[in-house]
């Protein structure tokens, strides 16, 4: 009788064993100079944030995992000033205020010579978990990828940015 107790409980859990395992999904946009791979099918919005450098249009990629609240999160945002043509320096600077703004203390460094005009940060976040993003300037747009991990070693987490490319061009 009590063998029966736990049937309900071995077939919840071998359908979760079954449940499709999510592919790599990689987006390549040549008009946003966008090239990167997300673990699972990311969801897109668009919408208009008012920021330091005044308001942006950004153009969202969102992925969140179906594995549970322990999996990374990743995103991309590629905004444009609207109205305005600022400099890559200034869109730089402009955004890295931006994100204290929003994410409080950050750790900045310079991206490795060849990568484009921007940086890398790291901040500390809410529920234990680490930020960690990078962000190119290119043609007067702001292209941002950030994940959110428990572990800042997380290889998902770790393989999305490195695999996150912006092509240069005018």
């Amino acid at each position: 009788m009590k063998t029966r107790a736990w049937l309900p409980l071995i077939g919840l859990l071998t359908l979760l064993a079954c449940q499709p395992k999510e592919q790599p999904v990689t987006i390549h946009n040549a008009a946003l100079g966008l090239d990167v791979t997300f673990p699972g099918k990311p969801q897109q919005i668009m919408y208009t944030e008012e920021t330091t450098l005044g308001n942006v249009m950004w153009y969202n990629l969102t992925y969140l995992p179906k594995g549970g609240v322990n999996e990374p999160t990743m995103r991309v945002d590629i905004g444009s000033p609207t109205g305005k043509s600022l400099t890559a320096r200034t869109l730089t600077e402009g955004f890295q205020a931006h994100l204290r703004q929003c994410l409080g203390p950050i750790t900045i460094e310079p991206l490795p010579p060849g990568r484009g005009p921007g940086f890398h940060y790291t901040a500390q976040k809410h529920y234990d978990r680490t930020l960690e993003g990078i962000v190119i300037v290119v043609r007067g747009r702001i292209h941002h990828a950030q994940g959110a991990a428990r572990e800042p070693g997380d290889p998902a987490f770790k393989a999305f940015l490195d695999g996150f490319k912006v092509a240069s061009g005018s």
